[in-house]
């Protein structure tokens, strides 16, 4: 928290409220693991396809936090 003040301040991030960023954030990583049976099945994909998909999200979310958090 003290860090995301100290970048509003500068003008590196914009204003948002952080318990909702951090529930966005949250939901982001942990829902594909609590939806992967449904997840499986609709794209007829193997575990490790699953995998391979959660790696790639990495690159996704860090993308997802730039377009929220840079002005």
């Amino acid at each position: 928290m003290e860090s995301y003040q100290d970048d509003l301040q500068k003008g590196k991030v914009r204003e948002i409220n952080p318990a909702q960023f951090m529930m966005s954030l949250m939901g982001m990583c942990v829902f594909p693991f609590l939806a992967k049976p449904i997840m499986l099945q609709s794209f007829n994909a193997t575990d490790e396809m699953f995998e391979y998909m959660m790696l790639a999200r990495i690159d996704e979310l860090k993308k997802y936090i730039r377009l929220l958090l840079v002005p």
